[in-house]
């Protein structure tokens, strides 16, 4: 009875979270809440005529891209190496495990989800503490 459970296959969470927010919007649509949809399509679609005009005015500096680019090269190679030196070192089974490049690579995204995380909380901050005490603006 257990080894047919573990045969059972789960979608993952994603999926499932997917689905209710699916079934979510059926529901707003259904019970005529055209506002609550129209709310949620500006959140998820709204950004995208915001790049558009932003995009045309963005200048890019080659020098600081090489830069940015070097630097986050060597900060992974730094992380992978220091990363298969110490897993190999606490191995006492002597098994051919190694560091993997994934590992590495989600080690590297840890900054900059946190970054992303910090600039999002002051935009959010700034909207509604900001805009809302400057009179005359939308």
């Amino acid at each position: 009875m257990n080894s047919e459970r573990n045969l059972e296959t789960k979608a993952p969470r994603s999926y499932r979270l997917g689905a209710l927010f699916a079934i979510y919007l059926v529901v707003c649509q259904c019970v005529s809440l055209p506002l609550a949809f129209s709310i949620q399509a500006l959140l998820f679609l709204g950004w995208i005529p915001f790049l558009n005009d932003v995009l045309g005015k963005v200048r890019w500096h080659p020098p600081s891209l090489l830069s940015g680019l070097v630097c986050v090269t060597l900060t992974a190679a730094i992380i992978h190496f220091t990363g298969r030196a110490l897993y190999a070192a606490s191995r006492e089974d002597g098994s051919p495990r190694s560091w993997k490049l994934r590992w590495t690579l989600a080690v590297l995204a840890g900054p900059f989800l946190m970054f992303a995380s910090g600039l999002l909380f002051y935009g959010i901050l700034h909207a509604f503490l900001h805009l809302p005490l400057q009179p005359g603006e939308p």
